[in-house]
């Protein structure tokens, strides 16, 4: 192989590797915000599980919780409280 093909194909593989960046840098924001969004639901939910259990209240660690959470955030943690309040 020359040097001619051998820069010719890092060129084309730069090429695609840029092109991919590009066409998953939206999808690839989206998943790493989403797993950021259920590992700090999951700590909220592990967090007043220790200290609402010291005044009568908990929130199991399910996944209905934890995608409760993650969607809807302080809300959604409210709209938990208030359901187990309610029922």
């Amino acid at each position: 192989m020359t040097s001619f093909q051998i820069t010719l194909m890092v060129g084309f593989g730069l090429l695609v590797v840029l092109a991919a960046s590009r066409l998953f840098k939206g999808p690839f924001r989206w998943a790493m915000r989403a797993a950021l969004h259920t590992l700090l639901g999951i700590a909220a939910l592990v967090a007043f599980h220790f200290w609402g259990g010291g005044i009568g209240l908990s929130l199991g660690l399910t996944l209905v919780n934890i995608a409760v959470v993650s969607l809807l955030g302080v809300p959604g943690f409210g709209l938990l409280l208030f359901a187990q309040w309610l029922f």
